[in-house]
């Protein structure tokens, strides 16, 4: 997946995608249990997505795909995105 990643991130093409389209999101982030204790401590408060950014990924079937960086993973957001 890191390929098509950075494929898409290299062709920064603004046509619309077309045919069949898979579409999720994801936090990116590092793990908890690899910060030390003061920096977790002051970093995560919750659990999932916290501390994290949120990102969307598009793919093309046969052909390229799209990574954004999203505000949050609420359908609102995530539909105005993707048009």
């Amino acid at each position: 997946m890191n390929h098509r990643i950075r494929l898409a991130m290299q062709n920064g093409t603004i046509n619309k995608l077309s045919g069949q389209v898979e579409v999720d999101e994801t936090f990116i982030g590092g793990k908890a249990r690899n910060m030390h204790r003061s920096e977790r401590a002051r970093r995560i408060h919750g659990t999932g997505g916290s501390g994290k950014v949120a990102v969307m990924g598009l793919l093309e079937r046969h052909g390229e795909a799209r990574t954004m960086v999203v505000p949050n993973v609420r359908r609102k957001s995530l539909h105005g995105e993707g048009e």
